[in-house]
């Protein structure tokens, strides 16, 4: 049997947009190259996402048991401070549709916005 061991990574940026990474699940820890507000460590069982906030500044911490994130289509995590989806974790298709949607409805607002003026 074989396992797809890649995982998708999607993470607000200061502009509040996604940017997004698929990388195998083995060099996760060398996704932080394409984030810069991104750390992650692997001890044992466990992956610890390490965020610098681009929303509101703070840092936040997440921990996911491997097998967990490999179970599930997509795991979401959210700033602690504003409530709202940080960063999306799983499957690739699953992670573009969901990015795609959130792309969609800021665009839909921004426009609205913008009639007001």
């Amino acid at each position: 049997m074989v396992f797809n061991t890649n995982i998708t990574i999607a993470l607000k940026n200061y502009l509040n947009k996604y940017n997004v990474k698929t990388v195998s699940l083995f060099e996760l820890e060398y996704v932080c190259k394409g984030f810069d507000y991104l750390r992650v460590k692997i001890k044992k069982k466990e992956i610890i996402f390490e965020i610098q906030c681009p929303l509101c500044d703070q840092k936040h911490f997440y921990k996911y048991i491997i097998s967990d994130l490999m179970k599930k289509d997509m795991l979401i995590g959210g700033c602690e401070v504003l409530n709202v989806p940080l960063f999306l974790v799983g499957k690739e298709d699953k992670i573009m549709e969901k990015v795609n949607k959130y792309e969609h409805i800021n665009s839909e607002i921004n426009k609205m916005i913008c009639t007001l003026r």
